[in-house]
């Protein structure tokens, strides 16, 4: 029988909740390789049409009747079916059927990112996201990967594997390994690139 939608929704009432992967110059970020060990696993629970929204509050603003007219939308993740081993050691959850990231900036402006599958790991506030992995910016560039980091409290995403960049503004194609990025975008360095092909049209 499926379960009915799963919705969460968290406030930060504290310090800012943020969403994107430490750059680690090198070192593997504390994640548990599950794919080998997980079919003697059984989850503590499994939800279907999955949703969960992460929201910002001003550390002004944190009597209850101000949540919902002070919060900011930060984020929104989705998946068609979450599995959760939060009983465990190593406490995570398992989105094994794909996964939809949308992540807001101040002006309200979405970036979507979209992969196979996503493990996100409590202990640490780590997303391990794998398998075509493809950020959507507002603007309309785009990054391709085959796995991507978010860390929630350093603001920050990386990968230590090959990408692809494809810039519509200068109309370039940008193919690179190992990239550090911030949340906003407003950083953005390739510790590797192989080469450029220019897109442009006569």
């Amino acid at each position: 029988m499926r379960g009915r939608p799963h919705k969460v929704q968290s406030f930060a009432t504290t310090v800012v909740v943020a969403f994107f992967f430490v750059a680690c110059g090198g070192h593997e970020p504390e994640v548990m390789e599950t794919s080998g060990d997980l079919p003697a696993l059984l989850p503590q629970g499994i939800a279907d049409s999955f949703s969960l929204n992460y929201y910002e509050l001003p550390v002004d603003s944190l009597e209850a009747p101000s949540y919902t007219k002070n919060a900011q939308h930060l984020a929104t993740l989705e998946s068609p079916r979450s599995l959760d081993y939060d009983h465990l050691a190593f406490p995570f959850k398992k989105f094994p059927s794909g996964v939809v990231l949308t992540v807001f900036d101040a002006q309200g402006q979405s970036t979507r990112i979209t992969a196979d599958q996503a493990e996100v790991f409590s202990r640490t506030s780590l997303v391990n996201l794998k398998g075509s992995v493809r950020i959507d910016m507002p603007d309309g560039k785009r990054l391709e990967t085959d796995q991507l980091y978010w860390d929630r409290k350093e603001n920050w995403i990386f990968t230590d594997g090959s990408f692809v960049f494809i810039n519509p503004e200068d109309q370039t194609v940008m193919y690179g390994t190992g990239l550090d990025l911030k949340r906003d975008f407003t950083y953005f360095n390739a510790q590797k690139t192989s080469g450029f092909l220019s897109i442009k049209q006569d």
